[in-house]
Formats: structure tokens, C-alpha cells, sequence
């Protein structure tokens, strides 16, 4: 399974591609986003059976229940527009954001969104994305508010900030809160997440520049 603290191990060497390689590897990351995705289908497909072996609800054979399940996740995945597949992925903003902050430090990058062709399907939703990624992965899903200290749980990848998450938990395994999740975490499942800490401090940054020539703009202004 990828992680987001993993990345930035690897900024260094795409750093060093031209950018056909450059391109190469986007589209290898996007097979591992699917692969991933893949995984969870079976793993949701594994719960369902448990889950009514348990109940004595099952109305088949384990098996064709499995294989019905993992049929219906990976027609519902591929049935997803390229934007809903990775513009709103955390991985895959990472991984794009990173490379960008690399290669140029002082421009900030577009909306990932912006690169990505749209389809039939795809909504307009811009209120939802920041630049070079989106608003909702930038914040935890319990405060509301921008990480703080961000950790992400090994079992479903889903981020919180630190003492929000540890507050919910409160030292216990329990579901985890993100919205429609159902995995069971607990404080060991918890990771420091390296990758998403530095992009929730650079749009901090880009915040405050960009408050800063408004604030520039209305002086200039003033005095004309």
C-alpha cells in the first residue's frame, strides 16, 4: 500500500528526469492510485462476507458473494472520470505538488484539476479546490480546520490532525471518523505525515502573501 510520508524519498530522483520520465512516472503513479483502489474493492468485498457469515445472512456460496462484490467496486471505480479518480487524491496531489514546490519554489502551482481534460460527468466544482490541490484535503475531518501536527492511519489512509484524532480515539480502537470508513484504527495505526504537514504550511504561506499584496493594492490605492 503507498503511503504519503513515503514520497518525498522519491521527489529526488524524479527531480532528475526530463520531463517525458516526468510523465512516465505520473502515469505509473496513477496505475499504483488503481491498483490501491483495486485493494480496497477486495478488502470491502472480504467484510461483506464476514460481515453476513456472521449475521446468517448469507444467500450464496462466500465465494460468488466475493467475486459479486468485487465486480461491483471495480465497475463503480471505472466508471469514475479521470478527475475523480486522482484530482482529489491525496497521494496523487502530493506527488504532484511536491515535484512543483521542487522545481519552481517561487510560482504556485494551478489547481490540479486545471491539468486533468474534463469529462462527461465531471461537475463544476470549483469552490472545492485550492491551488495545487483541494481545500478538503487540507483539512481535518474533525476540527475543520487545516492540519495540525497531520497523522494518517496505516489501515485506510485517512488524515486527522494530531490531537484531534488522539481525542476521538482517546487511547482505543474505534471506527475510524472520516465520512462513509468503517475501518477499525487505533493510536498504533497513526503515522506522521511529512508530506501533507509541508503542503498545509505552503498555502499558510501562500495565504498570507497573497492577504499581504491585497493589503499593498488597497494602500496604493488610498494613496492615488
Amino acid at each position: 500500500m503507498l503511503l504519503e510520508g513515503e514520497l518525498p524519498r522519491t521527489i529526488l530522483y524524479i527531480l532528475t528526469t526530463p520531463g517525458q520520465e516526468v510523465q512516465k512516472l505520473d502515469a505509473s503513479f496513477k496505475t499504483l492510485i488503481d491498483a490501491e483502489a483495486s485493494i480496497g474493492d477486495h478488502q470491502k468485498a472480504l467484510r461483506q462476507v464476514a460481515l453476513q457469515v456472521g449475521q446468517r445472512t448469507l444467500s450464496s456460496s462466500a465465494k460468488e458473494l466475493y467475486t459479486k462484490e468485487v465486480k461491483k467496486g471495480k465497475m463503480a471505480y471505472e466508471a469514475k472520470t479521470t478527475r475523480q479518480k486522482y484530482a482529489k487524491n491525496n497521494l496523487y496531489g502530493s506527488f504532484r505538488e511536491d515535484i512543483w514546490n521542487a522545481r519552481h519554489p517561487e510560482e504556485p502551482m494551478d489547481p490540479i484539476i486545471n491539468s486533468i481534460p474534463r469529462e462527461e460527468g465531471d461537475e463544476e466544482d470549483e469552490d472545492d479546490f485550492e491551488v495545487g490541490g483541494t481545500t478538503q484535503d487540507l483539512k481535518c475531518p474533525l476540527s475543520l480546520t487545516l492540519f495540525e501536527d497531520p497523522v494518517t492511519a496505516k489501515k485506510c489512509k485517512h488524515s486527522f490532525s494530531k490531537k484531534s484524532i488522539n481525542e476521538y480515539l482517546h487511547g482505543r480502537p474505534k471506527e475510524c471518523p472520516a465520512t462513509g470508513c468503517h475501518e477499525i484504527i487505533s493510536p498504533h495505526d497513526l503515522e506522521v505525515n511529512r508530506g501533507l504537514e509541508f503542503r498545509v504550511k505552503a498555502r499558510i504561506r501562500r495565504e498570507k502573501e497573497k492577504a499581504e499584496e491585497n493589503e499593498n493594492i488597497e494602500i496604493e490605492s488610498d494613496e492615488e
